[in-house]
């Protein structure tokens, strides 16, 4: 089963009243058309679960079956949708911008189509995307019978948007590229390839044979940009490029090594420069080389992966803090670190935060991420800077208040379906940032893991807080509760440190 029928089944169960194809549509991001498609083997999904589909003219659709039904089928689709490979809108746009910008073959809207299993009003939506970004690097997408999609540009903006495309691209699992082994290859190399790591040596001995210095992001840059260039060249990807950067190379040690040396890295991957090739890649690594930013990249003796790093920090975290959800940290953790220490991009989330602000509202939070430093320092021989570290704090804070900020309350409740159902709606628009279960049995309330339970009855047995629901909810009764749920709330951001 497909990801797009698991998503489309899913937006159906969830939808409390009759509803349209439009409204789906909107929900999951697909065109009508997609959704049309795909309802025979939805309808046969339901009915695996014994759940109906009633369409009534002029009115709509209406998804028929019991909650417990109901409930089985969505699990069993967003398990599906977890377990699923299938790509997302960014990773398609990554990979036609990839095949655009190497011309691997004829790229036409039918060979997408078929590609990546998605409808012609899906890939237009992605080319408004791509165009966008080519833009940035004044590169010009076109459309033709005769020719299919096709870029115009000169090879330098060519490879610079390539560049920046990867570092995007190796931000995401490689599986996410397994539809297209020409990308899955190419990402893997550069991964696991040694190739990187015999551009990267070359690189360093430069710097040292030049007396120059070069940071970690600019080596990282400089290694992936020659690899780029030299794929380009491997599969006959190449326009000429103009001689007149030469100018730009200003050390002439630096110009006079990689003229004589350049060639012979060159053959390891069979491929010829031309002495343009060789003046633009030497122009391109004399800028990386003359790099005089604070953190100039030197060999560590005990040398440690910036994931390592984010989970030895997130360790100790764990020792002074309750993080439920380490994993999801460590995803906003991650690129932070990665960004900060190579310094090669500050385009991250929470760029130039008011440090001082940060420091007045959480300053246990700011001490215990300034901890950092202690990993940092022994491992990279660096120090964070304090918007750095304020960042960092933000992120912890953003960590405590998703624990705290959502109240899971349990509803119990025996009386008449009607009143029942006009119970649920009043608490859930009256309520704020709770989350708000349905108890349908004993065993459920027995089982029953949450903050408090609301209850119809006084008396039932559970370890849990149980507050009585009067026969008629109050503003008054409203109001205790939200206070009652504020101190819950509070409760738990102060055991968020142990």
């Amino acid at each position: 089963m497909s990801l797009n029928i698991a998503n489309i089944a899913i937006a159906m169960l969830t939808e409390k009243t009759t509803f349209t194809y439009e409204v789906i549509s909107h929900k999951v991001n697909l065109s009508n058309k997609t959704i049309r498609n795909n309802m025979p083997e939805i309808i046969l999904l339901f009915n695996n679960f014994n759940i109906t589909i009633q369409k009534s003219p002029g009115i709509g659709i209406r998804v028929l079956g019991s909650k417990e039904n109901i409930l089985k089928c969505y699990k069993h689709c967003e398990n599906l949708i977890h377990k699923s490979t299938q790509i997302s809108s960014e990773i398609r746009q990554n990979i036609i911008s990839f095949l655009l910008l190497n011309s691997f073959r004829k790229i036409t809207i039918s060979m997408l189509e078929r590609k990546l299993y998605i409808t012609r009003p899906s890939i237009y939506n992605d080319l408004k995307r791509i165009k966008e970004f080519f833009a940035k690097y004044s590169i010009t997408l076109t459309k033709s019978r005769k020719t299919g999609l096709s870029i115009s540009s000169g090879e330098k903006r060519i490879r610079h948007c390539l560049l920046d495309l990867t570092f995007l691209m190796l931000d995401s699992q490689l599986s996410a590229y397994s539809l297209v082994p020409e990308i899955y290859q190419y990402l893997t190399d550069i991964v696991k390839s040694s190739d990187i790591q015999k551009i990267r040596k070359f690189i360093l001995t430069t710097t040292k044979e030049t007396s120059t210095n070069i940071t970690e992001s600019d080596l990282y840059r400089a290694s992936l940009f020659i690899y780029i260039a030299f794929f380009r060249m491997q599969n006959q990807h190449f326009t000429s490029l103009n001689t007149s950067i030469e100018h730009k190379i200003k050390n002439i040690k630096v110009r006079n090594y990689l003229a004589n040396h350049l060639k012979e890295l060159s053959h390891f991957y069979s491929v010829n420069l031309s002495e343009e090739e060789t003046i633009y890649i030497t122009a391109q690594l004399s800028v990386y080389l003359n790099s005089q930013d604070e953190f100039v990249y030197h060999e560590f003796e005990n040398p440690i992966s910036t994931i390592d790093l984010t989970h030895q920090f997130t360790k100790h975290l764990n020792t002074i803090v309750k993080i439920n959800n380490t994993k999801a940290f460590e995803q906003k953790l991650f690129p932070f670190l990665e960004k900060t220490i190579q310094k090669f991009n500050f385009d991250y989330d929470c760029y130039n935060p008011n440090t001082n602000i940060i420091i007045q509202r959480y300053p246990r939070l700011f001490k215990l991420a300034s901890s950092i430093n202690t990993f940092t320092e022994q491992t990279k021989y660096l120090t964070l800077p304090n918007d750095a570290i304020a960042t960092i704090t933000l992120l912890l804070a953003a960590v405590q208040e998703k624990q705290t900020d959502t109240i899971t309350c349990g509803f119990w409740s025996q009386v008449h379906p009607f009143k029942k159902e006009l119970f649920l709606n009043i608490l859930h628009s009256s309520i704020l940032h709770v989350k708000l279960i349905d108890i349908q049995s004993e065993a459920e309330l027995q089982s029953f893991k949450g903050d408090l339970i609301l209850s119809t009855t006084e008396e039932i047995s559970t370890n849990l807080e149980v507050i009585p629901i009067p026969e008629l909810i109050n503003q008054e009764f409203i109001h205790l509760l939200n206070e009652k749920i504020l101190d819950i709330r509070q409760e738990k951001r102060v055991s968020f440190f142990r």
